[in-house]
């Protein structure tokens, strides 16, 4: 598939997925979960799988955060805050 094909799935330009693939940049966190669901699987799924780790296991909601803001820091994305177990992006 093209990367103006796949970009077009996204709704995103074939630019935004040739820096994906370069490592310039990475997806935010709704093009992630597209990209899991495209390929069958939760993004909890995906981001386990992205570390290394076995998809089977577990995932606590801290490792979630902690993953989410590693992405958005990568990309120059918002900031994430986690308050009273609440995640929201900030800014």
């Amino acid at each position: 598939m093209s990367q103006r094909a796949f970009g077009k799935i996204l709704g995103v330009s074939a630019t935004a997925v040739q820096l994906w693939e370069r490592g310039d940049t990475v997806p935010d966190t709704e093009n992630l979960a597209k990209l899991a669901a495209r390929a069958g699987y939760s993004l909890e799924e995906l981001l386990r799988f992205l570390d290394g780790k076995p998809v089977s296991d577990p995932l606590d909601i801290q490792d979630i955060v902690n993953k989410i803001r590693f992405f958005a820091s990568k990309s120059g994305g918002a900031n994430w805050q986690s308050c009273s177990g609440e995640i929201r992006c900030v800014g």
